[in-house]
């Protein structure tokens, strides 16, 4: 655990723990490789732990550092759950009551201005430094490429080398990049499932009733099932809602092998499917 300064503009005020795990190298080989995590929000201890190509890869010769960004995880983490229930994941993307509610809330016991990519960036040095590292390699994806770049500007000289995948420049202000990302995502899945025989074979028509189910869920797309937890999930799919949550299940090749088939239901009449699969990604987001 790494104990800093909330504000390091008044580090005699607040204190927060950050959390991190090191998994030491077979036979170091190279400077340690400092992983980054994505969303902003994603913990990544948690993700870590999933496994990755390059932790399998790379391991033997490398320290791996894995740090859980201030407001993340374990590390004084910032957590909003927006929802109630199932039910209430279907009609608001970021409900807005309750973003300010939570905001209002974690402003009692954080300076949330002290939660940045900068912040972050010097949290990482820090570390470093306390672990007594000269120079790092970063790794990161998506979110954490950004972080990355923000460390490179500000402690560029401790930097050995980094690897960038999915580069989300420091200048993006999101969501405005997501709809075309989203769009590009939606026709390379169009593309595999035309190049694939039993995807081509089982659904035909795919892009055409993507689109359909577009043009449906601007009237709201009702849904009314019983989840796993007994529990009765009924309420109507809003447009925005419906063209976020695909816009989540690209990012997965898991939930994006699925998603020909939700939409295929959903066009013939079945929306069970496509609610499951909602409520699934949304409770992806509540409480990150």
């Amino acid at each position: 655990m790494l104990i800093v300064p909330e504000n390091r503009a008044r580090p005699r005020e607040r204190e927060i723990e950050l959390h991190y795990v090191v998994v030491s190298a077979k036979n170091r080989t190279g400077p340690p490789i400092f992983l980054l995590a994505g969303g902003p929000g994603q913990s990544a201890i948690v993700a870590a732990s999933h496994g990755s190509p390059i932790f399998d890869t790379l391991r033997g010769g490398h320290d791996f550092v894995v740090l859980d960004q201030r407001g993340t995880g374990r590390s004084h983490p910032l957590d909003c759950h927006l929802y109630t229930d199932d039910a209430s994941t279907l009609g608001e993307v970021f409900p807005l009551a309750a973003v300010r509610s939570c905001r209002d809330e974690l402003a009692q016991s954080s300076d949330l201005n002290a939660y940045g990519s900068a912040a972050a960036a010097d949290d990482i040095n820090d570390l470093r430094h306390a672990l007594g590292y000269d120079k790092i390699l970063l790794y990161g994806g998506s979110y954490g490429t950004t972080e990355a770049l923000v460390y490179i500007r500000r402690h560029g000289h401790t930097v050995a080398g980094a690897l960038l995948e999915g580069v989300a420049p420091t200048f993006f202000r999101l969501p405005l990049p997501f709809p075309q990302g989203a769009q590009h995502a939606l026709l390379d899945l169009t593309k595999a499932c035309n190049n694939d025989s039993a995807c081509h074979a089982a659904f035909p028509s795919f892009a055409s009733e993507f689109q359909a189910m577009v043009n449906r869920s601007r009237a709201g797309m009702p849904v009314d099932y019983v989840n796993p937890s007994h529990e009765h999930v009924q309420g109507r799919i809003t447009h925005a809602v419906f063209a976020d949550r695909m816009r989540q299940a690209m990012y997965s090749q898991d939930t994006a092998a699925v998603v020909p088939f939700v939409i295929h239901q959903a066009y013939q009449g079945d929306t069970t499917p496509l609610g499951k699969l909602v409520v699934l990604l949304s409770r992806g987001i509540n409480g990150s």
